[in-house]
């Protein structure tokens, strides 16, 4: 009985040495309102017009893919990509369009597009569906996989059908 008497007294003492954080500039906040720091970009409707991306992996395992994609609407872009592997002297050139489901860079979003691939004759349309992750900073990765369809009449093998997608780590501005 006597402890449980002491314990509020114990816990109160406790709370007296607890640090008091005042809203400084060291406190993400918005217009007075606490918000998780890396998630500003959510409360925001504008966002970068620019992104440029590279595939990261591809500097170890001799296929160089960057990308370029330009703001045209608050959740639309016009993406360039173009990519060369090493072991087939080839490139690969596409563009498409990223259309996002809710922002621009951030979540969800359906790319249809046109591709070039050298190293199997392939030329055609193609749609990816991809996610996109953004941060504060501007830095975003980007993680597509798609389908598209062969129209070089010069390589009609077995199947008309060819798959595609990519993995870019970018920076947006």
């Amino acid at each position: 009985m006597k402890q449980l008497i002491l314990l509020p007294l114990l816990l109160t003492s406790i709370a007296g040495y607890a640090v008091e954080y005042k809203d400084d500039e060291k406190v993400s906040t918005m217009k007075g309102q606490l918000v998780e720091v890396g998630d500003r970009h959510r409360y925001h409707y504008n966002a970068p017009k620019i992104n440029l991306g590279l595939n990261p992996f591809g500097l170890v395992s001799g296929v160089y893919g960057g990308s370029a994609s330009i703001a045209i609407t608050e959740t639309a872009t016009i993406r360039g990509d173009v990519t060369y592997y090493e072991d087939d002297s080839a490139f690969e050139y596409s563009l498409g369009s990223q259309i996002f489901f809710k922002k621009l860079y951030s979540g969800v979003y359906l790319e249809p597009g046109l591709l070039r691939r050298e190293q199997d004759n392939v030329f055609g349309p193609q749609v990816l569906l991809g996610y996109n992750w953004f941060w504060d900073s501007g830095m975003n990765i980007s993680l597509a996989a798609g389908v598209g369809r062969n129209l070089n009449e010069d390589d009609k093998s077995e199947s008309d059908t060819f798959s595609n997608g990519y993995f870019k780590v970018g920076y947006a501005f």
